[in-house]
């Protein structure tokens, strides 16, 4: 019995020290440290009409109101697959899961994809609206 108590100590000691190696061995937040705004809009391989509408109307919105900033590499936008290895990676990262427009900057994170999928199609003012008021007190 000892020995069973004994294994399954050593077992848990070594997934825990793995787990540390782990964390070490990753690659920083994105944005950390950075004074960009990212914005990520995370999505899967197959893609319905309101998820490419999600992502086209929040770029379009972010090259309207700041046009300045996207092109000095200020703000940012990533369209990122999280089905692929290093769209996990970054998923994990920001600590998201599934379909998320995301607005960072350092540690600061915004979530917008209710707003995206609400008013995309028929609102999509309404859209570049939230996104300004998530990004404004960014910069």
């Amino acid at each position: 019995m000892k020995r069973i108590y004994l294994i399954a100590i050593l077992l848990l000691a070594g997934m825990v020290a793995e787990s540390y190696a782990q964390a070490a061995a990753e690659k920083p937040l994105a944005g950390a440290g950075k004074q960009t705004i990212d914005v990520y809009y995370f999505h899967a391989t197959r893609r319905c009409y309101s998820c490419n509408n999600v992502e086209n109307q929040s770029k379009a919105a972010l090259e309207k109101l700041y046009p300045k900033q996207m092109e000095s590499g200020d703000i940012v936008f990533h369209s990122v697959n999280f089905e692929n290895a290093e769209g996990q990676r970054l998923s994990k990262e920001l600590q998201t899961s599934g379909i998320t427009l995301l607005i960072v900057k350092g540690k600061e994170k915004r979530d917008l994809t209710s707003e995206g999928f609400m008013y995309a199609s028929r609102m999509p003012e309404k859209l570049q609206e939230s996104i300004k008021k998530a990004i404004d007190p960014m910069l």
